[in-house]
């Protein structure tokens, strides 16, 4: 197996992580405190994002940023790309429920379109090993 084809691995399986993370949070959000689908879609997006962005600054991405400057405009710019996924996420998911109203299957979804746009954004734009 290649590097490459290795990294692939890793990324769905800590996309799977995150993608769980972002379900159980909010299937949690929604079913006990019966939260607005926005409020906990917004909050399961920014705890997958956070959750993300750890596991794959190193693991798949090999990030060579070391000092706080780095490390946060490495952040901003992975969180901002995520803003512009979780916005296609969010339209999905709004779009989907006026179609067959099942938010909860729409999540899931709408993260399996989120994961593949979001690793190409990561590959290529966020984790380039440019120095700050």
């Amino acid at each position: 197996m290649t590097k490459s084809q290795q990294k692939i691995i890793l990324y769905i399986l800590f996309g799977g992580i995150a993608t769980l993370i972002h379900i159980a949070v909010y299937t949690l959000l929604r079913t006990t405190i019966h939260s607005p689908i926005p409020i906990a879609y917004f909050i399961a997006w920014s705890a997958a994002v956070v959750y993300a962005f750890w596991s794959n600054r190193k693991a798949i991405f090999e990030s060579e940023a070391t000092t706080f400057n780095q490390i946060t405009m490495e952040f901003i710019k992975f969180a901002s790309s995520r803003v512009i996924t979780g916005l296609i996420g969010w339209l999905i998911l709004t779009l989907g429920v006026l179609l067959y109203p099942n938010d909860l299957l729409w999540n899931i979804f709408q993260n399996i379109i989120v994961i593949v746009a979001n690793y190409a954004i990561s590959k290529y734009l966020v984790f380039t090993n440019v120095k700050i």
